[in-house]
């Protein structure tokens, strides 16, 4: 089975949604990728992995990297909905204006999150800035294109594996404690072996920029999306599961290591694997969201979950502010515990940040950070 793109260019125009109204789906899928996103974060805050039964420890590692990777994707999702109609009219001066916005937008994610990381260092804003200046350049871009750059991105980051060694680097790393500035060392970060590294996290926003081209309220699109995305997540996990237990087994721990670390689906290193596993189970649960949103009567009630999501840049910076704070916390109480206590505050934050939300979203279009940004870059 392939799928069969279908564009809102050559769709009947009575099938053609407005693209001046928000697409409510989406800012569900963001609102869910937000929830994981906490809970993640949450867990490595608060939470003591030798504490922690074996259900939720595998329960966490499929958790881990998903909900980030939707996230990317619901970017170059916004990035094709906003040029749409200048690219389907092949307005040139209207598409830069677009890129113009898009790339000031890239700027203040970066400079945002590379001060943000004196907070938390595995922030993801300074690598969404340069996704997002990538993205600008592709609004043009054939379909065919974008997979041929998906496909690149992945490819480059494998090379680079198997060039270099691989160390997690647990943070921005360009100033040391004594205020030397490392460039080298920060550049490495961002392109090679940072939490999201350009290469090959690049691929997720590329192919949310093909998702946001196709008509997503064709029922014969979103079951191949369906049935694809859940036979490409069960086969690479299955397969990446069966390849390592069968080389821990049977090959020489100096020969098998190299090879468990590229067939594993864990977001560090983002293996191809990995990316194949994310990218699947993003795509599904961005299908699924959009397709709760068919109902009135379901919109009705998730609307304050999809409120959350409009204001998902804002909830990212308060969750982690709040998470940090915890550390603190922890570091004095000693008291971490099993991953419960991060479920329990997950719920709770995630709670509070759908009723803020809501009231806020009552009196204000858009969420303090999401003003800000706009105002900065128009």
């Amino acid at each position: 089975m392939t799928i069969t793109p279908i564009h809102f260019d050559t769709c009947h125009p009575q099938s053609i949604p407005d693209m001046n109204v928000r697409i409510a789906g989406y800012d569900i899928a963001r609102s869910f990728a937000l929830f994981g996103m906490t809970l993640i974060n949450f867990t490595y805050i608060m939470a003591d992995f030798k504490h922690s039964s074996a259900l939720s420890k595998f329960l966490m590692n499929i958790l881990n990297g998903r909900a980030a990777a939707t996230f990317v994707i619901l970017a170059g999702v916004g990035m094709s909905l906003l040029s749409r109609q200048a690219r389907l009219t092949d307005n040139g001066d209207a598409l830069g204006r677009h890129r113009t916005v898009l790339l000031k937008r890239a700027a203040f994610l970066f400079l945002t999150g590379l001060c943000f990381t004196l907070m938390w260092n595995a922030d993801i804003l300074h690598f969404y800035g340069v996704y997002i200046a990538v993205g600008a350049c592709l609004l043009r871009a054939t379909d065919r294109f974008l997979w041929a750059l998906i496909t690149g991105f992945i490819s480059i980051s494998l090379m680079m594996m198997l060039a270099m060694e691989y160390e997690p680097d647990m943070g921005w790393a360009l100033i040391d404690a004594a205020g030397s500035w490392h460039p080298e060392t920060g550049l490495k970060n961002l392109f090679f072996n940072g939490y999201h590294p350009v290469f090959p996290w690049t691929a997720f926003l590329i192919l949310g920029l093909w998702l946001g081209r196709q008509n997503i309220y064709d029922p014969v699109f979103r079951k191949n999306i369906l049935t694809i995305g859940a036979i490409v997540y069960i086969s690479t996990e299955s397969l990446s599961r069966a390849a390592i237990y069968f080389i821990s087994n049977y090959v020489p721990a100096a020969k098998g290591g190299i090879l468990m670390t590229l067939l594993g689906t864990n977001p560090m290193p983002a293996t191809p694997f990995y990316m194949l596993s994310a990218g699947a189970a993003s795509l599904v649960m961005i299908v699924l969201s959009i397709m709760l949103t068919d109902h009135p009567f379901i919109l009705k009630w998730i609307k304050p979950f999809a409120d959350a999501g409009q204001l998902s840049l804002t909830l990212y910076i308060v969750h982690i502010a709040i998470g940090t704070s915890m550390v603190y916390v922890f570091e004095v109480t000693g008291e971490y515990e099993d991953l419960s206590i991060a479920v329990r505050n997950t719920a709770l934050f995630y709670s509070v940040a759908v009723l803020f939300a809501f009231i806020w979203k009552k009196h204000f279009t858009r969420g303090p950070l999401e003003w800000i940004m706009r105002w900065t870059t128009r």
